[in-house]
């Protein structure tokens, strides 16, 4: 992706990228990871973990990520880099890119959208929602939302 938007974008700024192992990091390696960002000094983070693992790697490293701002960008990446095909214009206009998405990976994003609504709906519905227990570790991002 990034060698992408070089070519598109000659004059364009990328002041890092990185791509996480897919496990949990230990507590060192997620330090490094907030220190390397912060040497790095962004002005905008662009995370792409996936749904709900950004969006919480983000909420719980809000304090420690210094001077920028983060944005959870769901499958941006994966188009950029030619990995997930983009509808046709009219799909597009007719505000049905969810559907066309959905229809090339149905079992998966009904999985995750169906099954994630529907535990977090119980959750909030139970009081029993609460982001900063939906893992043990910093860098445990492989868990699921937890009931308290």
């Amino acid at each position: 992706m990034e060698k992408k938007l070089r070519e598109k974008y000659p004059g364009i700024q990328i002041v890092g990228s990185y791509a996480p192992p897919f496990r949990a990091l230990r507590e060192e390696e997620d330090r490094a990871d907030v220190d390397r960002i912060n040497r790095a000094a962004p002005d905008f983070l662009w995370v792409g973990l996936g749904s709900p693992k950004q969006d919480v790697w983000m909420h719980l490293h809000q304090d420690s990520i210094k001077g920028c701002v983060m944005f959870g960008i769901g499958a941006a990446f994966d188009f950029w880099a030619g990995n997930i095909k983009r509808p046709p214009a009219w799909v597009d206009r007719l505000g049905l890119e969810w559907f066309y998405r959905f229809l090339q990976e149905p079992k998966r994003l009904l999985q995750r959208n169906i099954g994630g609504a529907i535990k977090f709906v119980w959750y909030r519905a139970a009081g029993k929602f609460n982001v900063r227990r939906l893992h043990k570790e910093p860098g445990d991002m492989q868990g699921t939302v937890s009931a308290e």
